[in-house]
């Protein structure tokens, strides 16, 4: 049983890798590739990409969470900062994502994303589907990185209650879904909060215009008081026990180095 078990995975797996159709994009998850697609059309109209392929027509749907959770990690353990940090290096020098995560965060994998809940800030990392950008035969990933500000308990005032704290969220084009790397480059950076008069919200295309936006990104992380404090780069993962739910899996660093 287990080794059919085994070689379903691997064939599984190997689907996810296939070739997506010309000028299609695979959907992986479905609401979040809604909300981005009216900020993504005018790319696909560029890169003539005129055709979706959801989940609900793939013959490896009924076990989506198992190849989501393969790339979720995947993603989880390659992804580059470079796309957030200018100093995040690359090469030999690149600084990951799973570097920038403190012992004590609290990681929760999904089917093709994950979130990070650390310190101020609560990331949420989502594959939106895949595709052949360029037309190179080399497929490429189309990823959602967002960062909600949170306050902390001593800035939480009724005030501030009422006004929820700016929103960032990357659109991504990660080249070549089987790199050791993933380099990402930003489609667009859409930085947005809810205010009682409705949400203001902005878009640009890079770092530099939005050197004035209400989002203001930087590389520390503020904690709570007692709280590690971390810049660059945090010490290996702690030995918290893992913990299961129905669809989702809480795990800690140690795990997902693994």
């Amino acid at each position: 049983m287990k080794k059919l078990i085994t070689a379903f995975s691997i064939v599984l797996l190997s689907s996810c890798a296939s070739k997506v159709p010309p000028q299609s994009v695979r959907v992986y998850d479905q609401n979040a590739y809604t909300i981005a697609k009216p900020l993504l059309n005018r790319d696909f109209v560029k890169q003539k990409i005129d055709t979706e392929i959801f989940p609900s027509a793939s013959i490896i749907n009924p076990l989506e969470g198992v190849s989501g959770y393969w790339m979720a990690k995947n993603l989880y353990k390659k992804l580059s900062l470079s796309f957030r940090f200018q100093n995040a290096g690359s090469g030999a020098q690149v600084i990951f994502l799973k570097d920038y995560v403190s012992d004590n965060a609290q990681i929760i994998m999904h089917a093709y994303g994950f979130t990070i809940n650390q310190g101020a800030e609560l990331i949420t990392a989502t594959l939106l589907g895949e595709t052949d950008w360029d037309n190179d035969g080399v497929n490429d990933y189309l990823a959602s990185f967002r960062i909600n500000q949170k306050a902390l308990q001593y800035e939480s005032n009724k005030q501030q209650a009422r006004v929820e704290l700016p929103t960032r969220e990357y659109i991504l084009l990660i080249k070549d879904v089987n790199s050791d790397v993933y380099e990402a480059q930003i489609l667009f950076i859409h930085d947005y909060i809810k205010q009682s008069s409705g949400i203001r919200s902005e878009v640009y295309k890079d770092h530099k215009a939005a050197k004035n936006s209400l989002f203001q990104d930087h590389g520390a992380v503020s904690f709570e008081q007692g709280q590690e404090q971390i810049v660059f780069a945090p010490s290996a993962g702690d030995n918290q026990r893992k913990k299961f739910g129905s669809k989702n899996e809480q795990v800690n660093k140690t795990e997902l180095s693994e």
